[in-house]
């Protein structure tokens, strides 16, 4: 694992990166989200949902653990990290899983956000032609004051 000249790596090894994503999904899996529904009976019931996988929340928890960015480590910034590469792959794989699968089956309730982040969508192209004949452009000077405009409108 080579390193470039100053550089230093927090997260000494992939494993160690593979070690702190898991650690940060079982943070995740630990903490669920709860939910309040009405019941048929009028009773409010509480329902636990599980959080979804975020990189955003990966690299907030890490920085709290460690005291220090990751975001370098998932990006190969400068080409520095190529070792992680088969990690971090891992991990993105593992997060936008979750978070379609989440979606899917209706274990979080914003599909479309998680179709905009994991760069999923349906696109439809729209053209429209139009044919303008016998066009009168009247050009409004709009360096004249308000109140020459507005004697213009009541004569």
């Amino acid at each position: 694992m080579g390193t470039k000249k100053g550089l230093t790596k927090y997260i000494k090894t992939p494993k160690d990166f593979l070690k702190l994503w898991d650690d940060y999904k079982g943070y995740v899996d630990e903490d669920p989200y709860n939910d309040s529904v009405l019941s048929n009976k009028g009773d409010i019931k509480t329902i636990s949902r599980k959080k979804p996988y975020l990189r955003q929340g990966f690299e907030s928890w890490a920085y709290r653990e460690l005291g220090h960015h990751i975001h370098q480590y998932i990006d190969n910034h400068n080409n520095a990290y190529e070792d992680y590469l088969g990690v971090v792959t891992c991990a993105r794989m593992e997060w936008e899983t979750d978070q379609i699968s989440g979606s899917l089956t209706g274990q979080y309730k914003a599909p479309h956000l998680v179709a905009r982040l994991n760069g999923l969508s349906d696109k439809q192209e729209v053209k429209q032609e139009t044919t303008i004949r016998d066009l009168t452009i009247e050009v409004i000077d709009t360096n004249v004051p308000l109140s020459v405009a507005e004697k213009d409108i009541e004569d």
